[in-house]
């Protein structure tokens, strides 16, 4: 991205955009609200209507024991469900989903599966594209620090050797849980 060191950098910036000139490569950081006079507005696209939407970042926050990796469980469970499983009411889109668990054994990540499955009618079979993974006792870091561009660098999850960002390019959901792991002092 290009340095503004002054005023006049930033009118000339505006005054490009403005004038409709060809965007260069270069992504631009300001442009006038006035473009959007006339333009219809884009559709907003959820994962689960009125609630999350589709393709951002969404924490689900509370205190701890609150129910945050239960019904971020649900989540993907009715995300990745072939038969039509509602959250909160409302049924998501259905697709991939990853559920991975900071907290939770596999035994326990079982035990919930179980429950939820049992109170929504379906059974494990309708659960292939919900792919989960616990990370208790582990190293859950999803990224870190670096240190001499202050910018977020993804760390190598110790399953298989993957990225954790390779893998949302395929799934519906991704349920990374734990903020504690990267975030210090939330749940």
């Amino acid at each position: 991205m290009t340095e503004i060191h002054s005023f006049a950098e930033i009118d000339a910036s505006l005054r490009s955009i403005d004038t409709g000139e060809p965007a260069t490569a270069k992504r631009r950081l300001f442009a006038s609200a006035a473009r959007f006079q006339n333009r219809a507005v884009k559709p907003r696209e959820w994962l689960v209507e009125g609630f999350i939407p589709n393709g951002t970042v969404t924490l689900l926050g509370g205190d701890g024991g609150s129910g945050k990796s239960l019904l971020a469980m649900m989540l993907a469970i009715a995300t990745a469900s072939t038969k039509d499983v509602r959250w909160l009411g409302r049924l998501p889109v259905q697709g991939p989903a990853i559920y991975c668990g900071a907290e939770d054994d596999i035994d326990e990540m079982h035990r919930r599966m179980s429950d939820i499955t049992d109170a929504n009618f379906i059974q494990f079979t309708d659960l292939e594209r919900l792919h989960v993974c616990s990370l208790a006792g582990q190293d859950a870091l999803l990224a870190v620090e670096n240190p001499k561009t202050k910018v977020l660098d993804a760390t190598r999850s110790k399953q298989n050797g993957h990225h954790w960002w390779s893998l949302t390019h395929w799934q519906t959901c991704l349920v990374p849980m734990k903020t504690t792991e990267r975030w210090p002092g939330s749940s």
